[in-house]
């Protein structure tokens, strides 16, 4: 069965992998407490079936790499990764702080960011959020959830530069690159997608040392999800 536009999905079947997460989805409806949406299922599919043809022999992959059908992963605009571990300094218009909290017992994540402003070269925060996230599988995917929700706030908000900072570097590097994570590559997909939205965007590492305000919030988020579920 052939995937029509605008899917990016050329050698691959993506009727099998609905079938799966179908499958998947009632598997864990009866036997967990866990539901899933439609979208939901249908984006795992997707994720999984461009996963798996970007994983075949590049004989079957190079149909991808034609100028008619090939789709940038990094946004036009899009900087390196230039600021080190310990390297703070702005880069961009607007600085946006990540964190996440996760709890695996809950599968629940909080999710906090805060935005501050570059240009006037002082530390006064401009806006903040938080959001509880469920269905969340693992830290990595907790973080990428974060940074999701983050760029969402920014375009709302917008910004058209902004310099998101996370302690993850996993994830970091992952979106500075052209990588792929089985695990979280819809949230990646996502992610990589509202890039292009911004004039110019850069992803950097900081230490969990100097992300404390945005740890704070998403502890604060998990926290009060957990207090009002518990009877």
């Amino acid at each position: 069965m052939t995937s029509l536009p605008p899917l990016g999905i050329v050698t691959a079947s993506l009727f099998h992998w609905l079938i799966w997460f179908l499958w998947k989805a009632r598997n864990a409806l009866l036997f967990t407490p866990s539901s899933y949406s439609e979208m939901e299922i249908v984006t795992k599919a997707i994720a999984e079936t461009k996963a798996w043809q970007r994983a075949q022999p590049c004989s079957l992959v190079a149909v991808q790499d034609t100028p008619s059908s090939q789709t940038p992963l990094e946004p036009t605009g899009a900087l390196p990764l230039t600021p080190g571990p310990g390297d703070l300094s702005p880069l961009l218009a607007i600085s946006c702080f990540t964190d996440a909290a996760w709890n695996a017992d809950w599968s629940t994540a909080g999710l906090g960011w805060y935005f501050r402003s570059n240009t006037d070269r002082s530390d006064l925060v401009t806006e903040q959020g938080v959001s509880t996230h469920s269905h969340v599988f693992s830290a990595l995917e907790a973080e990428a959830w974060a940074i999701l929700a983050a760029l969402d706030q920014a375009l709302v908000l917008g910004f058209e530069e902004v310099q998101v900072s996370s302690d993850c570097l996993t994830l970091v590097n992952l979106l500075n690159s052209e990588g792929i994570h089985t695990e979280i590559q819809a949230v990646v997909d996502d992610i990589r997608a509202l890039c292009s939205c911004f004039k110019l965007i850069n992803f950097a590492f900081i230490p969990r040392a100097a992300n404390s305000r945005a740890d704070s919030l998403a502890k604060k988020a998990l926290n009060a999800f957990v207090n009002n579920s518990v009877p």
